[in-house]
């Protein structure tokens, strides 16, 4: 193991290769959750008063996203498949 230098391997490989190969990098859910401003009370339940994204209007909020979605996807259903070589296709990108 010395004599190929694999003594000396980043702490974070297994991180590194899951992302390099599509997957998700798992990150520490205490860390993600200090980052996006959620805290955790006595109940187990999220507060999230304090995060960035909060909205005033959830509904008005929620129709303009799929307003949005809409105007995208021209209201039919989007499938995601995968090509021959296993790649994904996704919707309007060739």
């Amino acid at each position: 193991l010395q004599s190929v230098d694999a003594l000396n391997v980043d702490d974070n490989i297994r991180a590194i290769l899951a992302a390099e190969n599509g997957g998700r990098a798992q990150k520490d859910a205490s860390l993600a959750n200090q980052l996006i401003f959620w805290r955790v009370n006595d109940n187990g339940e999220i507060d999230d008063s304090d995060a960035p994204l909060r909205v005033d209007d959830p509904e008005a909020w929620k129709s303009e996203r799929l307003e949005s979605i809409e105007s995208i996807t021209g209201g039919t259903p989007v499938s995601i498949s995968r090509d021959e070589k296993g790649v994904l296709k996704l919707p309007g990108v060739q």
